[in-house]
């Protein structure tokens, strides 16, 4: 007998048994809960095609003359502990030509925002602090223009322009989860260790940075429901939670864990 699984172009799975007539029969007298099972091994595979993975910063594509790319990648050991594991969040627009790249990012080191003009070199490269570098989301063409522009037009003028505080915020996250809020467009799931992105100073009600969900947040709790970043709770600025799309466990201090 076998299991064949139809019907995934419409959204719907329809599983059809084909084989000795004896063996459908005996298959029609399962109880209901073994009937579901293969429909839920189908649907468990789905989701598992679902996390694609991102390409990474050497495999961003050669020919657009526009391109706009948020980053991610863990923080060196030199940084104080509560951060050490923490992902630090940057954006970089190629700017019409291979020769024109430019970085936008909060450091400790600059005041303010800062916003660097960088060769092709060092925006293709898969390491920075000697960590692997990951690309979180990447646009092209005008889409990537307009938006690039748009973040030009928000870092010069980013309201905690001067003022950073590793822990619990504003800092680089928190500079890059409100550009994403503020430009429209810009919207991606942001790693889950990067400490501020969900940084507020009082009470902050609003959408989550892809777009699909809401978020609550003050600076000790908060927490998020949305179709990408799936179900979380923000503690102390660290998030604990679960996604659908590819299914994973959020636990601080270390990766995702798939399952």
């Amino acid at each position: 007998m076998k299991c064949v699984v139809s019907d995934l172009s419409s959204g719907a799975i329809k599983l059809e048994l084909e084989g000795d007539r004896d063996l459908l029969l005996h298959s029609r007298c399962r109880p209901r809960r073994a009937r579901w099972l293969p429909r839920l091994a189908a649907l468990l595979g789905l989701l598992l095609l679902c996390g694609c993975s991102a390409p990474q910063p050497s495999e961003l594509p050669l020919e657009p003359p526009w391109i706009l790319v948020i980053k991610s990648a863990r923080l060196p050991d030199s940084r104080p502990w509560i951060t050490r594991a923490a992902h630090h969040l940057w954006f970089e627009a190629k700017l019409g030509d291979e020769a024109r790249w430019r970085r936008y990012e909060v450091t400790d080191f600059d005041d303010g925002v800062g916003i660097d003009d960088i060769d092709a070199e060092l925006a293709r490269s898969d390491q920075r602090f000697d960590r692997e570098v990951l690309v979180l989301a990447h646009w092209t063409g005008a889409e990537a223009q307009r938006m690039a522009e748009d973040l030009q037009r928000f870092a010069e003028t980013y309201e905690d322009d001067g003022n950073y505080r590793a822990y619990p915020g504003p800092n680089s996250n928190t500079f890059a989860a409100r550009a994403m809020r503020s430009i429209d467009g810009l919207s991606a799931v942001l790693h889950h260790n990067a400490i501020g992105k969900d940084y507020a100073p009082l009470v902050r009600v609003g959408g989550t940075t892809s777009g699909t969900g809401v978020s609550v947040d003050t600076i000790p709790l908060g927490f998020a429901v949305a179709v990408e970043e799936g179900l979380e709770l923000h503690l102390l600025q660290l998030t604990f939670g679960v996604a659908l799309f590819p299914p994973a466990l959020k636990i601080p201090f270390v990766p995702a864990i798939g399952f």
